[in-house]
């Protein structure tokens, strides 16, 4: 069973070479993929976006990242 082992923050180094520092991240013990939230980044004001086959993450009016992803369902 998976546990939190504690709370801090990350930092995203995004294409640009710029980075973004995202704070509220919990270290989950067992997990052997890094996943975040689209909660967290809405939470913290950016605006997460969804395509078919891309996601866009803005910050006010600049693209942070644009990445093409493979949806997960979890059941």
């Amino acid at each position: 069973m998976a546990h939190v082992l504690g709370e801090g923050q990350v930092k995203l180094e995004l294409s640009s070479g710029n980075f973004l520092v995202l704070g509220g991240v919990y270290h989950i013990s067992d997990i052997q993929k890094n996943l975040i939230s689209t909660f967290l980044f809405v939470q913290q004001r950016y605006k997460v976006v969804f395509s078919p086959i891309e996601l866009l993450l803005l910050d006010v009016l600049f693209l942070l990242v644009k990445s093409t992803f493979v949806m997960v369902c979890l059941s």
